[in-house]
């Protein structure tokens, strides 16, 4: 079945990993040959709004997803700094798209 991107991007926190959040990357393996989900607020210490380790999370989107296809990734927060934040989701994009030629890359 043709794939209309190489990679499609989803940025979530999942705090904790929902239906939603299942429906979104279910959609995302649709449209694309592999998914990349980067976990945002990955090493903010554990507290009332981060209850869970950016592993733990992983873990809960791996049950849903036991698929190749499906690449995971840990993100750092950095609050009022665009510029570093948007840096370090490029890098981590690249650091997985690096081996095809020319990808295309969907965020969503």
């Amino acid at each position: 079945m043709f794939k209309k991107y190489d990679y499609l991007v989803y940025i979530l926190r999942a705090e904790p990993f929902t239906e939603a959040h299942r429906l979104t990357i279910e959609k995302a393996l649709s449209l694309s040959d592999r998914v990349i989900a980067l976990i945002g607020s990955s090493f903010a210490p554990r507290d009332l709004r981060n209850p869970f380790t950016w592993q733990e999370r992983a873990l809960m989107i791996r049950g849903s997803f036991p698929t190749d296809k499906l690449f995971i990734e840990p993100i750092r927060d950095y609050p009022y700094n665009d510029d570093i934040w948007t840096s370090e989701i490029q890098n981590a994009v690249y650091n997985i798209t690096s081996e095809v030629e020319n990808p295309s890359v969907i965020l969503v």
